[in-house]
Parts: C-alpha cells; sequence; structure tokens
C-alpha cells in the first residue's frame, strides 16, 4: 500500500505559528508595576497598588505571580483578569485597610501570615514576581496614615484605585490623644462636673479616636467609649484628678 503524506502550505504553518504567538502574548501578566505603597507606623494598615504600564491589554495573568519584601513574600491569587487591562490598576491591601471609610475594595487581601508589615517602613524592596521593583530607604515611606509613596518616591495624599477603578482615600493616623488629667473630659481644668459629664455623654458609644474630647472619655484606652469608663468617670465627679489616662482607676 502506497501512503502518501500530505503537504502543508509553508504559509498556512506559518499563520498557525503566528496565531499561536498571539495567544502567548493575550496570556501575559509581566507589564505590571508597583505604582503605590501605604503603610501606617505599624504596618498593620497596608497596602499595594500595581498598575499595568505598557498600555498592553492582554495582561490578563496576575494569578501566580509572587509579591515579595525583603523579608516576607505571597503569591497573587486572584486572576485571570477580565481583559481589557490597559493602564489598569490592581489593589492588595490589609483586611484592616478594607475596613476603613473611603476604602475601595481591595483586589485581594494580603494573607494574615505574612503581618504586621509585609512590607517593612523602615526600608525594603517590594517586588512584583521579579518583573517590577520598588525599592526605598528609611525615612521615605510616609507613616501618617495619610500619605503614601509613589513609584518615582515621591509622596502624596494616598490615591488607591482598584481593578474595577473605583477610588479613594483613608485615614489611618493614629487616634486623637488626650492631654487633659482623668475625668476632665472638656479640659476645662478643675473638679470633674457637670460640663465634663455632658461632654462624656456626646461621646459614648463613639470611636475615641473621633476627637480629643473622645479621646478623654476613654478613660481605659480600651478603644471603646462604654459602661466601664462611665463606672470610672463616676467615681472621679467632683473631683480634681492628678493622674492621667489610662490611670484613671489606681
Amino acid at each position: 500500500m502506497n501512503v502518501k503524506a500530505k503537504t502543508v502550505a509553508p504559509g498556512i504553518v506559518l499563520v498557525g505559528m503566528l496565531s499561536l504567538g498571539a495567544g502567548t502574548a493575550a496570556a501575559g501578566g509581566h507589564t505590571w508595576d508597583v505604582n503605590e505603597l501605604f503603610s501606617n507606623a505599624d504596618g498593620t494598615i497596608q497596602f499595594i497598588e500595581l498598575r499595568e504600564g505598557n498600555g498592553t491589554p492582554n495582561e490578563v495573568n496576575t494569578q501566580g505571580k509572587v509579591m515579595s519584601s525583603d523579608a516576607k513574600n505571597f503569591t497573587i491569587t486572584v486572576g485571570p483578569l477580565e481583559a481589557p487591562t490597559s493602564n489598569k490598576h490592581f489593589l492588595i491591601a490589609t483586611a484592616s485597610f478594607a475596613a476603613l471609610d473611603g476604602a475601595p475594595t481591595p483586589d485581594m487581601i494580603i494573607p494574615a501570615g505574612v503581618l504586621p508589615m509585609f512590607f517593612d517602613t523602615g526600608g525594603d524592596s517590594v517586588d512584583y514576581s521579579t518583573w517590577d521593583t520598588l525599592t526605598f530607604g528609611a525615612g521615605v515611606l510616609p507613616t501618617d496614615g495619610i500619605n503614601s509613596l509613589n513609584a518615582d518616591l515621591t509622596t502624596g495624599m494616598n490615591s488607591p484605585t482598584n481593578y474595577a477603578d473605583e477610588s479613594g482615600s483613608v485615614d489611618a493616623s493614629p487616634a486623637a490623644a488626650c492631654p487633659n488629667t482623668c475625668g476632665d473630659v472638656n479640659g476645662g481644668g478643675g473638679p470633674v462636673d457637670l460640663n465634663d459629664f455632658a461632654t462624656f455623654a456626646t461621646c459614648f458609644g463613639i470611636d475615641p479616636s473621633t476627637s480629643t474630647a473622645c479621646a478623654c472619655s476613654d478613660l481605659n484606652e480600651d478603644g471603646t467609649i462604654n459602661l466601664n469608663d462611665f463606672a470610672t468617670f463616676a467615681g472621679l465627679f467632683g473631683e480634681s484628678s492628678t493622674t492621667s489616662i489610662p490611670n484613671c482607676s489606681d
């Protein structure tokens, strides 16, 4: 039996190879840059904003890429993304960041196992799967809870943006501190009186970081203004305390 080999035109082979190459390009994920870093002072609230930097529409495969700092790393588990990716942002952040007012929804939460301080606020290199690295030295990264570090090492108001193009800004600045003695909620000095009580009542049940007066109402500094604080306040009523929070019951 004679078997004839089928001849394939060279043009068809070339077209097939080009098609395969185009498909491979469509599965990219290497043109993402580390665009913005944010952290509070203790590294419990952080975000990393990536940005597709080449205007390429098919850089969808972020999954499996590794984010690393000098001491820690984790694998991105989100992807493939929906095309086009051109100049889009990808937001990776801590769960504590996601809970803040004004925070856009992160595209991925930083795993708890690499926290706190995935990247060191005192200087570090944050790397996206060896494709791009943002390195900063001591004193360069803002830690005031308001400002962030950009890719060109300039700083400014944090402006996180996610893949859905939702942008925002957060306030993770330290809570207000109370400069007054125990029970002197309104800072008027003298014995704890009805003016202090009126201010305490206004702050009851709300976040102590809202104002200095509310910080002075959180008499045990446990982050809430509740009946425990009221019991301490009642014990101070009419007295002129010489102690400071949180030693109000001493």
